[in-house]
């Protein structure tokens, strides 16, 4: 079977121009096949047919009409090809559509291609000579600068065996297109066929697709439906695989055809969805006759085999994009479109006598889905995606980067649009080559993320360092709080991330440069607050009985308790219940002892045992239960997860 290419050559160029006889010539096949096309003579609509290279190799060429009514249908061509077949008449030279479809082409992002000089056999060598001057003028300055320029007959077929050479030559040049993305293809048309049912026809953008696969179908309005696919054609042979830039007919299980028609979609599940936003790198073409176009100005949008008005808003601080000029923008679509980071469009919108015609296009490097405001750090981040593009493992950086509490492998490689094992392969490389960190449930967080986020905790526990010179730091659960940051992140934070910068004193956080400041006033003041509560034993006052035991208020007093806390003085067991540490150890050995003697004990021999109420010993063994010291079952206590690893009886200060 011969070899398969997955790039595609198409043509371009002015109508009646021979675009359709050059293509027969060089497949045999009739790319006109409507009704109106016969009888007018002039493309209407986008034509497919297999070209075997001398070397044997198949691509695709696709056929694109060259009547400016039908720029739309050219542009859904367009999108698709690697390799233009430029196609000059030697009659006319450079006309209209030549110039228009050439800055299609550039748009486009098209490197390569030959220019097919037409209908030599009509004109003089010196009128030859004059038309290769012409085209060679329209290129220069263009990645097509140097293409090959190929006199051709397609009368007397003079030439045609040096463009096949030529066009297999430019080929060798050409690297085929990756298909390690996820699977998308919009279809340039759809048909049912007796015995299989609905075909989907166009030139997959990205991926490959297998016999079996199951797809996502998004008609017109953005609805998706589950289909399977029965069978698959490339270049009009029944294959097992389809790729992306090949010519691939698609047999698909329960769909209609009016549910795959041009301009829908079919894709991997569950990574495309209908966007309204999408932000852009946008390029006004090079022309005298073409505007400046303003921010928020309205424009014909058009992708792939899609099209819809649009709103472009430029989000850096360009007010008014001058022809020849680019910026960064984001298109607000009047219809939502299925758009995928990487997809090159057009624009088209009035010159300036008031027609309309192309006046622009880019590439579309992100799809937030959301209005956003023209900001630096906006212009920054969509910058870092513009230059990820074309390279797995930075985009997939990028989307980890883009979630700061941190993303789940899945959605990570969703918004790479990367295949899941290929998004866990380059995951696992990051967590070893320390660009990513992994929390315990095994999400992602961008290293550089993660250390803004520790820098931020930072700048916080400074400012609390200066107001509250005399505390330890605030609780760490309290900080967490405050941020709203996921626990697992936190740590995370907390630990590899601060790079020892953070330090946790308990249940306390504070910087590792920190030392508490403690005044003569202040450390009498704390040594009288820790007598009182020695001296209230298994029965200690509460604030407000410190309070008016000292002459104080109950905030200072209450201050004063957290102090002491935070040195491991007292405990806090709950709500307004300060013990001195010393108590909580001696009923922590008690325990350890009843059990020595016992299975289980109750709240009353626990009571009876500390020798005090039970306004005192429940709260004592709630707190014994929350550091697994005990394990309550009803009224019953049993030795806890901490004292049977024999890691008590002493316990921590508890928040």
């Amino acid at each position: 079977m011969p070899l398969r290419s997955n790039f595609m050559i198409g043509t371009a160029g002015h109508v009646d121009h021979g675009k359709t006889s050059l293509v027969k010539m060089l497949t045999g096949c009739e790319t006109d096949t409507l009704r109106e096309e016969k009888e007018r003579g002039m493309s209407i609509d986008l034509g497919f047919a297999p070209c075997q290279l001398p070397d044997q190799r198949i691509i695709g060429i696709v056929d694109v009409p060259g009547h400016e009514k039908f720029i739309r249908n050219m542009v859904a061509g367009a999108t698709g090809i690697d390799i233009v077949l430029l196609v000059v008449a030697a009659d006319d030279g450079v006309m209209p559509q030549t110039v228009e479809h050439l800055d299609v082409l550039m748009l486009l992002g098209v490197r390569h291609g030959v220019v097919a000089l037409t209908k030599i056999d009509m004109v003089s060598q010196e009128q030859i000579e004059l038309a290769i001057m012409d085209a060679k003028d329209l290129l220069a300055g263009t990645p097509l600068e140097n293409a090959p320029v190929c006199p051709v007959s397609n009368v007397t077929l003079d030439g045609l065996g040096n463009l096949f050479d030529t066009l297999s030559a430019v080929a060798n040049q050409v690297e085929p297109r990756p298909v390690d993305g996820i699977f998308r293809l919009a279809a340039e048309r759809a048909f049912s066929m007796e015995g299989f049912g609905t075909v989907a026809t166009g030139i997959p953008c990205s991926g490959r697709v297998q016999v079996g696969d199951t797809l996502e179908a998004f008609d017109l309005r953005g609805r998706s439906t589950r289909t399977r696919v029965r069978h698959l054609e490339v270049y009009g042979h029944e294959s097992q695989e389809g790729l992306s830039g090949q010519c691939v007919a698609v047999n698909l299980a329960d769909v209609t055809s009016s549910d795959v028609g041009r301009g829908c979609v079919l894709a991997t599940p569950e990574y495309v969805r209908p966007i309204e936003c999408l932000e852009v790198t946008l390029e006004l073409v090079r022309r005298s006759d073409i505007r400046a176009l303003k921010s928020h100005s309205e424009v014909h949008f058009h992708t792939g085999t899609m099209v819809t008005m649009g709103q472009a808003v430029f989000l850096d601080e360009t007010r008014e994009l001058a022809p020849g000029a680019s910026t960064i923008a984001q298109v607000r679509l009047k219809d939502a479109l299925i758009v995928a980071r990487g997809d090159r469009f057009i624009i088209r919108g009035a010159d300036v006598r008031g027609g309309l015609r192309v006046i622009g296009g880019g590439r579309v490097i992100n799809t937030s889905g959301t209005r956003l405001k023209a900001r630096p750090e906006v212009v920054e981040g969509l910058r870092r995606w513009e230059a990820a593009m074309g390279n797995s493992a930075a985009l997939l950086a990028e989307a980890v980067r883009e979630a700061p509490q941190g993303i789940t492998p899945v959605a990570a490689a969703r918004s790479a649009l990367l295949p899941m094992d290929t998004a866990t392969e380059l995951g696992k490389q990051h967590v070893n080559g320390r660009i990513f960190l992994q929390t315990a449930t095994g999400r992602w967080l961008h290293r550089d993320r993660v250390k803004e986020m520790a820098d931020q905790l930072c700048e916080r526990l400074a400012a609390f360092h200066k107001e509250h010179p005399q505390h330890v730091g605030p609780t760490a659960d309290d900080v967490r709080k405050e941020l709203d940051w996921p626990g697992e992140v936190f740590e995370i934070v907390v630990g590899p991330g601060s790079a020892g910068r953070l330090v946790r004193q308990e249940k306390w956080l504070r910087l590792a440069t920190h030392k508490v400041s403690v005044s003569d006033g202040d450390s009498a003041l704390l040594k009288k607050v820790e007598i009182a509560l020695r001296d209230g034993d298994r029965n200690p006052p509460q604030p407000a009985e410190l309070a008016q035991k000292l002459g104080l208020s109950e905030k200072e007093v209450r201050d004063v308790l957290v102090r002491l806390t935070q040195q491991s003085v007292a405990v806090k067991v709950e709500g307004e219940l300060w013990f001195h540490r010393d108590i909580i150890v001696k009923a922590a050995e008690g325990v350890r002892r009843m059990f020595a003697e016992r299975k289980n004990f109750t709240t009353m021999d626990f009571r009876d045992m500390l020798g005090t109420s039970r306004k005192y010993a429940v709260p004592m063994l709630d707190y014994f239960d929350a550091l697994a010291i005990t394990r309550r079952v009803g009224n019953t206590r049993y030795p806890g997860a901490k004292l049977a690893t024999g890691s008590g009886p002493v316990p921590p200060a508890k928040g």
